[in-house]
């Protein structure tokens, strides 16, 4: 995004056995909806934080793709999910 080489620490890596016994592991970042999806985006910061995280998460997709991880975006619906609220 920047043309500059930088490194990215993740908030998560998890590692976990499925209900066939299948080894998963998952690199998870947390964070609020208005730094995740644009249309929530305010203000020009928070825009450009949406800009900026969207290519980090680019990023750790392929890199988490060419060695069988997945990778996921998490906010506070899915942390905080109430089945009666709309996410």
């Amino acid at each position: 995004f920047t043309g500059k080489d930088t490194t990215y620490y993740p908030d998560f890596l998890i590692t976990y056995q499925d209900k066939n016994g299948k080894k998963i592991s998952e690199v998870i970042e947390v964070k609020p909806r208005n730094q995740a999806l644009l249309e929530l985006a305010r203000t020009q910061q928070e825009k450009a934080a949406v800009v900026l995280n969207m290519a980090k998460w680019e990023a750790a997709t392929v890199w988490c793709r060419s060695r069988g991880i997945k990778f996921r975006v998490i906010n506070e619906n899915d942390i905080f999910h109430n089945p009666g609220k709309k996410r």
